[in-house]
């Protein structure tokens, strides 16, 4: 383990400084405040290693104040290539385009960056993530806690910043479509 001390510069700052540090063959992320269950990693690496893949998702349980979480979705296990798992992801039905939740080969990160000072950065990043990986597995037992506070980006009153969702998309569409 390695501690990084470093001014406050964001949550993609937090995410681009670690992916810097980083030395082992896999990366995760686990926001401050959210949890995950003690096996989630495991799961996740057995899952790669089986499928031989690049990335290996699992599900996510909200997590809203004193409720229990509740199970979502029946179980889905499925191997995936680049194009099925982008299908997947732009549905949002299934699998999310959360940063967390995910184990990644690190050398998916080898030249790719979180955006700093955006909303929403992990739209701006999945596509091009998914474009690194030839086999995807998704494991969707919920094993990622995503605790939603009352003061957090997805429960605060309406501002431009959130517009960086719909700027993301635009963007991606851009660099991929001859539209």
């Amino acid at each position: 383990m390695r501690v990084i001390h470093k001014k406050n510069g964001g949550l993609s700052d937090a995410r681009n400084a670690g992916i810097d540090v980083a030395r082992g063959r896999y990366l995760g992320f686990v926001d401050g405040d959210d949890y995950i269950a003690a096996d989630m990693y495991q799961i996740l690496h057995n899952a790669i290693i089986q499928a031989d893949a690049q990335l290996a998702i699992c599900g996510i349980y909200d997590v809203y104040g004193d409720e229990k979480p509740k199970k979502k979705r029946p179980f889905f296990y499925k191997e995936l290539n680049r194009d099925q798992a982008t299908k997947l992801i732009l549905e949002g039905n299934i699998i999310s385009v959360h940063a967390v939740n995910k184990l990644y080969a690190r050398r998916i990160f080898q030249t790719l960056r979180y955006p700093v000072g955006k909303y929403h950065e992990d739209s701006y990043v999945i596509l091009d993530v998914l474009n690194q990986c030839s086999r995807i597995v998704v494991d969707s037992r919920q094993r990622y806690y995503y605790v939603h506070r009352e003061d957090s980006i997805n429960t605060e009153t309406f501002s431009e910043k959130q517009f960086d969702f719909i700027d993301a998309w635009e963007k991606k569409r851009a660099e991929t479509c001859e539209c």
